[in-house]
């Protein structure tokens, strides 16, 4: 069986600390992790998500919760959480699904949305710059996720 490196990527994740998007660039490189949570991103979820990055070498890393989508470059493998960009989930999020309020959504379903929204910048299926544009590219990721493919466990 021939594993491509983005299988390897995942393959390489322990089943206990399964990430709920993982992005590649291109070139099958690993660009992003993503963490999607129904609570709010915490000190321990913001620790956890530092644990997945030790495991796959990823330049960016990406948590999100109801209210805000927080993005930080890498830096030797660990997030930089004081560059972040922070942006406001609904108002992103709203592009892509209809929805009264994200307080009260299923995981699968923000997840969904999220995966949507990468897809976006990748494919340009649903704009020419989707939401968030601006900010992703001022720390270099909007481009990058330029035919970028999302995966999930």
């Amino acid at each position: 069986m021939v594993v491509s490196l983005k299988q390897k990527h995942m393959l390489s994740m322990p089943k206990e600390r399964s990430l709920d998007i993982f992005v590649t660039g291109e070139q099958g490189e690993p660009l992003l992790l993503v963490e999607v949570k129904r609570r709010a991103l915490d000190q321990g979820i913001q620790e956890q998500i530092k644990r997945y990055s030790k495991v796959v070498d990823a330049d960016f890393i990406m948590g999100v919760d109801p209210q805000h989508i927080l993005v930080a470059k890498t830096l030797s493998g660990l997030p930089d959480w004081n560059t972040a960009v922070k942006l406001s989930t609904p108002a992103i999020l709203r592009h892509y699904g209809n929805f009264q309020s994200l307080e009260r959504i299923e995981g699968f379903y923000l997840q969904s949305l999220i995966q949507a929204w990468l897809r976006d910048f990748s494919f340009s299926w649903k704009s020419q710059k989707p939401p968030g544009h601006e900010e992703l590219s001022r720390i270099g990721l909007a481009e990058r996720l330029r035919n970028s493919d999302t995966h999930t466990r």
